[in-house]
């Protein structure tokens, strides 16, 4: 019986089935048949069928009555109440005719869930019942946006690429939120394995300081490393663009699993999550979707290697983009094409201080002090220009959030594709809309990302400069919840003496010191913004656009 599953997709998730587990599946198939003859010693194989001509089709091919050869087998036919959406649709996802199938299981546990039949929104659900501690659940066809919504009720734990045998369908895994019992698969050989520390520092710069401090950390723990200097590219963009080329060349020199922490960080604690772990890949998704490229794991795997070498390309023909950028880029050109293995790093493995809750302060694994967001204008080239700042598209944004690569295909970027003969994503700001057009969530993630930035730069306390449906619909809240003080909303011609309880006065009737003026309007920022200009300039004061942002000009300004 053919198996519409690839086989690396078929040994990782037998691989989270302990000796005499307990697996479900909903959706027997192929994979049934194979499972029943790879399960551990001991465990066994629960499979919910709602198709009655299918459900004997299997069962004739585990033979024993159903059971597999080895007696493993539960093979249970739920038959739906009316008609079903077509397969592989959003329509199949519909579980009005199906709680026979999703119950079939009701009040039992399983080590592991396996979600690959119909209604697998509604499955995943349920799963969360019937998960034992540490338990996993494992969605098949994961690279469809309709199980997006299922994904999120759980900690997404890993991702796997494209099968070349069953080319098409990304795996994905997690466990139950706030579980902390996972532990992800190992090699087989050399378990024990820790990867070596990379990192370079720009020489004749305050990184060598800090350098100095991450070579301290490292040794303290008895962590193998390779922390060299290396001459300033005359940016730091281009400083950072090296990354790719430096740790695909020690990766291949050393022949041992690496793991790159940048200069301006800290090990405080052994990263024993990395110890001869099987995955391809690791890094950590800040605000739960963006690569955060301070602490990236490569594996000595041919996946990580492709991945490696198509990042590396990315920089090298766009050196001017942010190489997280690039490495987003590549990872999702190549999880299109292989079956790479991704592990998502928990916080406490990008801890910045700032941006992370105050429980893990006392006890992170890699610390990120964010010297760049002090250094960067000291090791950059004073061109005068605007720093290229990335716009991530919104179907980027979701698909990342929900750990898969984007449904169709990729844009081109201009000169990178070229260079690389690979498919390349511009995430550089091309806007077209207009800013009042955006969708309101584009417009408050974008006021989220500039919130970021005055986080890291520093900047706490602001005004905001307009009183209207902007402020108090979209930029308000995601500066509130980044932990910034608005302690003024500005206006030309207020209309109230106070807006959730914050004063609302004119532009040169504000005497409380800030660091910062964001300009809160989605139609009128340019005018805004000059007359923020005029009255604050003089006094030293940055004023920050949401839709037309220069990030240097917080640095400066912080």
């Amino acid at each position: 019986m053919r198996c519409l599953m690839g086989l690396k997709h078929r040994e990782r998730l037998v691989s989270f089935v302990p000796p005499g587990g307990r697996m479900l599946e909903w959706g027997a198939g192929g994979s049934t048949v194979w499972l029943a003859q790879n399960l551990p010693e001991g465990a066994t194989l629960t499979s919910i069928e709602h198709d009655r001509e299918w459900f004997y089709e299997v069962a004739n091919h585990l033979g024993n009555g159903g059971r597999g050869r080895r007696g493993n087998v539960r093979l249970l036919l739920r038959e739906p109440t009316g008609p079903l959406g077509a397969n592989a649709t959003a329509a199949e996802d519909d579980p009005t005719n199906l709680q026979p199938f999703i119950d079939g299981a009701d009040g039992e546990r399983f080590d592991v869930i396996l979600v690959d039949g119909y209604a697998r929104g509604a499955s995943m659900a349920k799963a969360r019942t019937l998960l034992n501690p540490g338990g996993v659940v494992v969605l098949h066809d994961a690279q469809r946006e309709w199980y997006d919504d299922a994904k999120s009720l759980f900690a997404a734990r890993g991702h796997m690429g494209s099968c070349p045998d069953y080319p098409g369908p990304e795996l994905w895994w997690g466990t139950n939120i706030g579980d902390v019992a996972f532990r992800p698969a190992r090699e087989t050989l050399g378990h024990e394995q820790m990867p070596v520390v990379l990192c370079y520092f720009t020489l004749d710069t305050p990184y060598a300081d800090e350098a100095k401090k991450l070579r301290a950390s490292c040794e303290r723990l008895g962590l193998e490393h390779r922390i060299v200097g290396v001459r300033p590219r005359g940016s730091w963009e281009a400083n950072c663009a090296y990354k790719a080329r430096f740790v695909e060349e020690h990766w291949r020199a050393i022949g041992r699993p690496v793991l790159w922490v940048d200069a301006d960080a800290l090990v405080r604690r052994t990263p024993d999550l990395l110890r001869g772990v099987a995955a391809d890949f690791a890094v950590h998704r800040a605000l739960g979707w963006m690569f955060a490229s301070g602490t990236v794991f490569f594996n000595q795997t041919p996946e990580a290697e492709a991945l490696l070498v198509r990042w590396r390309e990315r920089c090298e023909a766009d050196p001017t983009t942010w190489d997280q950028v690039h490495l987003d880029a590549a990872w999702e050109d190549v999880v299109r094409e292989r079956p790479l293995e991704t592990l998502w790093l928990p916080r406490e493995y990008t801890f910045i201080n700032d941006l992370n809750d105050a429980a893990l302060a006392e006890d992170p694994v890699i610390e990120h002090t964010q010297a760049s967001r002090r250094f960067k204008a000291t090791v950059s080239v004073a061109s005068g220009a605007a720093e290229a700042q990335p716009v991530y598209p919104d179907d980027l944004v979701a698909a990342r959030r929900a750990s898969r690569a984007r449904a169709g295909g990729h844009a081109q970027a201009a000169g990178a594709g070229a260079a690389t003969g690979a498919s390349q994503t511009s995430m550089r700001p091309r806007v077209t809309m207009k800013p009042e057009d955006l969708p309101a969530r584009i417009k408050i993630a974008m006021v989220d990302r500039l919130a970021l930035e005055c986080v890291l730069c520093g900047v706490r306390r602001v005004a905001l400069y307009g009183a209207g449906r902007h402020t108090q619909e979209v930029a308000l809240w995601p500066l509130r919840a980044r932990g910034i003080e608005v302690v003024a909303i500005l206006d030309d011609a207020p209309k109230a003496a106070t807006l959730h309880d914050i004063p609302v006065v004119r532009p040169s009737g504000l005497d409380e010191p800030i660091d910062a003026v964001i300009v809160s309007s989605d139609w009128r920022e340019e005018q805004i913004a000059e007359a923020a200009a005029g009255v604050f300039g003089p006094r030293g004061v940055p004023v920050l656009r949401v839709y037309r942002w220069e990030a240097r000009g917080v640095a400066a300004g912080a």
